[in-house]
């Protein structure tokens, strides 16, 4: 049977700790019971250091999901299954930096499809000897056709 530990932020440790699973679970290492804590109380090189640990996990998590299985009945019978621990890492904030990191990217990716269709408005009509829409003088294929491919 696998045993679970939780990777939360004690207030008594100063530091991101195993606890025991449930609402009664307490740090570990000093009993301490933390319902809940602000991030920005916790100093960013331990808020950096747990978010890499979530993100490992996640990343190991995929890697032994997509390994190639050798003898699943000797792994569902192995002797030492009953003794593995099973560490569930908080986000520490992360999943919060990806939304806000997509969100600029969705904004990012808009602003540039509009700048697209301006721009094929414009000169997606005009032919490769035609004077350019942009008002220079010059020929269309000498001015924004490359632009525009």
């Amino acid at each position: 049977m696998k045993i679970h530990r939780y990777r939360f932020w004690c207030t008594e440790c100063k530091d991101f700790t195993l606890h025991l699973p449930g609402d009664e679970g307490g740090c570990i290492t000093c009993g301490t019971v933390t319902k809940t804590y602000k991030l920005s109380d916790v100093p960013d090189e331990k808020i950096q250091k747990q978010q890499r640990r979530y993100r490992d996990s996640q990343m190991n998590g995929w890697l032994s999901f997509m390994k190639p299985r050798k003898n699943i009945l000797e792994e569902l019978f192995n002797e030492d299954w009953e003794n593995d621990i099973e560490v569930h890492e908080c986000d520490a904030g992360w999943e919060k930096i990806l939304e806000e990191r997509n969100k600029i990217r969705q904004e990012e990716r808009r602003i540039l499809q509009e700048k697209k269709d301006d721009f094929n408005a414009r000169f997606a009509h005009l032919g490769r000897n035609d004077k350019c829409g942009c008002g220079s003088g010059l020929k269309y294929k000498n001015c924004h056709l490359k632009e525009f491919q």
